[in-house]
């Protein structure tokens, strides 16, 4: 994807403006380096979601970014320590507001309001569901049903993704057996019901499968029958061996999350430390699904970062030379 990300606010100019960019520059290098370097992956999440950013309170930059290091310690935001740089985090957090920068663009794999009657074209497989018109989530008309025993309803994470966000409103019915299933694969890239890396379920509460037996997942709040809730599951550093998810849930009737479990590993099968997400589906093909509903389904990635990174170093490292 293009680096030159737009600039949110008003206008800037001058030195400001040569402050936004590089902090730009630098999202996209934190991301470079959780991907490929094994000693990022011990730092905290950095996700980009919804415009709120987390970062590590320092990251040592490899050889390859000492030009860029030049360059952010002349703008002060680095601060030198024998054999290493390391990032001033205040400085790094002043400049990466939402009001300053856009980080890294989620790319959609799945958005669908099942509002056109149909499903859109972004689904890969819609086995076992079909449209139904009612009261959707938010009040909407139409809704996704997935019938019983049946499945999947899914799409492809095109190449494959270290980071994504299935998020959408779920509607189960009352039973003693399996309400809900989500599933993500690292081993298929075709959706289907027999490749679960994360294998989340709803059953009175939920669990994720970890290979072994059901782990029951704490802090969640239950599904209302009956009822929507909006629901976001997340994969986080997949390929990397901090490999997890998280999950958020609202309540009967809301859109705000009001409960939820992070730095989930409890995976089924395929191995996710070493792969990426391939893709996801919902299914009601076990447990005696009676069948469900989802609405409002919103699926993303975070792309790697654009080859263009490397124009980008090319030209610091020629300011770099320049200042000298």
């Amino acid at each position: 994807m293009p680096l030159h990300h737009s600039l949110k606010g008003p206008q800037v100019t001058g030195h400001r403006l040569r402050r936004d960019l590089i902090a730009n520059l630098v999202t996209e290098i934190i991301i470079i380096l959780r991907l490929f370097h094994p000693f990022v992956s011990k730092c905290p999440n950095t996700f980009v979601y919804h415009l709120k950013l987390r970062f590590p309170k320092k990251i040592v930059l490899p050889v390859l970014f000492h030009p860029l290091a030049t360059l952010l310690l002349e703008e002060g935001l680095l601060t030198a320590q024998p054999k290493r740089i390391l990032m001033k985090t205040s400085s790094i957090l002043a400049l990466l507001g939402a009001a300053t920068i856009i980080p890294l663009e989620a790319s959609t794999v799945v958005i669908d309001d099942f509002e056109a009657g149909s499903f859109n074209s972004d689904w890969d497989s819609t086995t076992g569901a079909t449209i139904t018109t009612g009261t959707g989530a938010e009040g909407s008309a139409n809704f996704a049903s997935i019938a019983a025993g049946s499945g999947p309803l899914g799409a492809t994470f095109d190449g494959g993704t270290s980071i994504f966000s299935i998020d959408f409103y779920v509607n189960v019915q009352a039973t003693a057996n399996r309400q809900f299933n989500l599933q993500v694969s690292s081993i298929s890239v075709a959706p289907n019901t027999n490749s679960a890396t994360v294998n989340l379920r709803y059953q009175g509460g939920w669990a994720a499968f970890n290979g072994a037996a059901w782990a029951p997942i704490a802090g969640l709040g239950g599904l209302t029958d009956g009822e929507w809730h909006r629901v976001n599951v997340s994969g986080n550093d997949w390929g990397l061996p901090t490999a997890s998810f998280d999950i958020q849930v609202s309540d009967a009737g809301g859109s705000a999350f009001t409960s939820s479990a992070s730095g989930i590993t409890a995976f089924q099968s395929g191995d996710p430390t070493t792969d990426p997400a391939l893709s996801f589906n919902f299914n009601s093909a076990f447990g005696s699904n009676p069948g469900f509903s989802v609405d409002n389904v919103t699926v993303s990635t975070i792309p790697e970062p654009s080859t263009g990174i490397l124009a980008l170093l090319a030209l610091t490292f020629g300011v770099s030379r320049r200042r000298r």
